[in-house]
């Protein structure tokens, strides 16, 4: 490909809000390529069941540690480049953000720290991939499908599923030092976050305000009460774990049972 194209190829992959039609939600695009996300998410997890493609646990956490943040790095400069400095735009602290924080944990981490980052992959992480994939709230409702940030955001969250799905598979039982351990790490993040939003007028963690979230009952009650809203958020952060662990428990158990009939 001739360097000319390539550069072409560049202006538009990085090209700056608002100078293409944005993806949207709901649309063609975005419901085609949350159906291959889930796709390749689903050939993943049966890929990872054979024996000669099983996976470290540890060596995946550190791959995908370095593999998003160099991804995230790339997305913070274009932010910069095009002068987008407001929090919101770059910071990555958001809940799906933490997935980042969470790996390196989970990879590099020792005792509790580790556990945390276990956890909140295990527990918070598939919901939240799978959530994104409808409602894409953020990438897909400012740049087209093709864009970096609207690929990146889709590579990311489908990540989310996949490790998600991956890490329960080495869980035992969702208790009370599990929820604990979920509990602080993602109130250790979202303390800053709160006051972050304060000072900068940000949305960090969606705990200002619903933004483009399609769900009339969080629009309702951030109208009538902004602090209400926070604290729902913060209390549905909360109840996450808790229904990814019934959700686990009983497809475990049905697939238990399939295998006995099987034998």
């Amino acid at each position: 490909m001739p360097l000319a194209n390539l550069f072409k190829l560049g202006e538009y992959l990085f090209a700056s809000s608002g100078r293409f039609e944005p993806c949207g939600m709901f649309t063609t695009h975005h419901i085609i390529a949350s159906f291959i996300c889930l796709i390749a998410v689903i050939a993943l997890i049966y890929l990872q069941r054979k024996k000669h493609f099983k996976l470290n646990k540890d060596k995946a956490f550190k791959f995908c540690a370095f593999l998003l943040t160099i991804l995230e790095v790339i997305k913070i400069l274009h932010s910069f480049i095009y002068g987008d400095y407001y929090l919101d735009a770059w910071f990555p602290l958001s809940y799906c953000g933490l997935f980042i924080f969470a790996l390196w944990m989970a990879g590099f981490g020792h005792g509790r720290i580790k556990r945390m980052g276990e956890v909140f992959i295990a527990y918070g992480c598939p919901c939240a991939g799978i959530a994104f994939l409808i409602f894409p709230t953020t990438s897909l409702m400012i740049f087209p499908i093709w864009h970096y940030f609207s690929l990146y955001s889709l590579f990311f969250h489908s990540l989310m599923i996949f490790m998600g799905l991956f890490t329960l598979t080495f869980e035992n039982r969702f208790n009370l030092d599990s929820f604990l351990n979920y509990a602080v790490f993602v109130i250790t993040f979202a303390i800053p976050a709160v006051i972050l939003n304060s000072v900068f007028n940000s949305n960090l963690m969606n705990l200002r305000e619903p933004y483009n979230i399609p769900i009339r009952f969080l629009q309702d009650i951030y109208s009538s009460c902004g602090i209400c809203y926070t604290i729902l958020v913060v209390f549905g952060y909360m109840l996450i774990p808790i229904i990814m662990s019934f959700v686990f428990k009983k497809i475990k158990t049905k697939f238990t049972q399939l295998d006995k009939i099987r034998k």
